[in-house]
């Protein structure tokens, strides 16, 4: 089927993926062909963040070079600013040594009255996108960076709508709003259509491995210590498995719960249950995926993806896994 195709990984993931273990295949839900970049170049991206030392246009810097390090071929890609409209890497197909070079390439340093002191042209940059769109054929991620802000007189919502209408385009936005206004905007770009996403900025720092919705779609989920229940996380990695479960109804899936070596032997095997079934209970309520289409299991902490002996390898290790088992 050409929406499954075996890949190594993509960091941890876009940004979430199907982290298996040993016995199983790495599968994933491929759901992407093209993907752009536009990213926000205007005045508030030169402030320091928060304790970080950083600028946020360094920061959403770094975010895209873990991005660019998982991605593994066979799309087209583009990346543009739009404060002002300026190409970086023009559409074509992607290569990881070229894209990250463009990345490298965006400001870094500012200066008074320089390229900082632009406005904010959103609703221009995203109807210029029509031009670029227009070369590919598929669905297309628009990853947009952006405060919320714009300064010209178009609607980005509606201009946003205007390409939804005419491509099949989906917006993963990397919002840094701050007011009540800035989210609004922001807010009616990701409602003009199903597979749109906001994305908070502050996670998107703390959580480089899945602060993206991946252009190959995969789903693992990661939970806190003696957590089983699901929060931003957990619905947010299986926004695009539901739809593509719906999508694809003689699909199967196996849910397999697990934990770290943190607590008893029996304690942790009903954790990994509960996490397990709590996946499948997300599924039917959000997308009413049918019962019968999912087989759940569960194994403690007997099949661990990392060493138990640090922090890192045990948070790898508190998961759910979810394996596509028919088509």
């Amino acid at each position: 089927m050409n929406k499954r195709r075996l890949v190594s990984c993509w960091v941890a993931v876009l940004a979430g993926m199907l982290l298996i273990s040993p016995v199983y295949a790495e599968i994933t839900i491929k759901n992407t062909n093209n993907f752009v970049i536009l990213f926000d170049t205007s005045g508030s991206m030169g402030q320091k963040y928060r304790d970080t030392g950083k600028t946020k246009a360094l920061i959403a810097k770094d975010i895209l070079r873990e991005m660019n390090r998982g991605i593994r071929g066979g799309y087209k890609a583009a990346l543009y600013t739009f404060t002002p409209f300026e190409e970086y890497y023009p559409m074509q197909e992607y290569r990881e040594g070229a894209f990250g070079n463009a990345i490298e390439k965006l400001p870094e340093k500012f200066f008074a009255g320089g390229l900082f002191g632009h406005p904010t042209p959103l609703g221009k940059g995203i109807k210029k996108l029509s031009s670029v769109l227009s070369g590919v054929t598929g669905r297309t991620a628009v990853y947009i960076f952006s405060d919320g802000r714009n300064t010209d007189d178009l609607d980005p919502a509606e201009e946003a709508r205007n390409l939804h209408e005419r491509y099949d385009v989906c917006f993963y936005i990397v919002s840094m709003a701050e007011t009540k206004e800035d989210k609004m905007l922001l807010d009616k770009i990701q409602a003009v259509n199903e597979c749109s996403i906001i994305v908070d900025f502050e996670y998107a720092r703390t959580n480089p491995d899945v602060s993206l919705i991946p252009i190959g779609r995969n789903a693992i989920i990661q939970f806190e210590v003696n957590k089983a229940d699901g929060g931003f996380e957990f619905q947010y990695k299986l926004k695009e498995l539901g739809k593509y479960l719906k999508a694809n109804p003689d699909t199967k899936i196996q849910i397999a719960g697990h934990t770290c070596n943190i607590g008893a032997d029996k304690y942790n095997m009903e954790l990994s249950k509960r996490r397990a079934e709590n996946t499948k209970a997300y599924l039917i309520k959000a997308f009413g995926i049918s019962s019968k289409r999912m087989v759940v299991k569960w194994h403690g902490k007997s099949a661990p993806v990392a060493s138990n002996d640090t922090e890192e390898g045990r948070i790898k290790n508190r998961r759910v896994e979810v394996k596509i088992i028919e088509e």
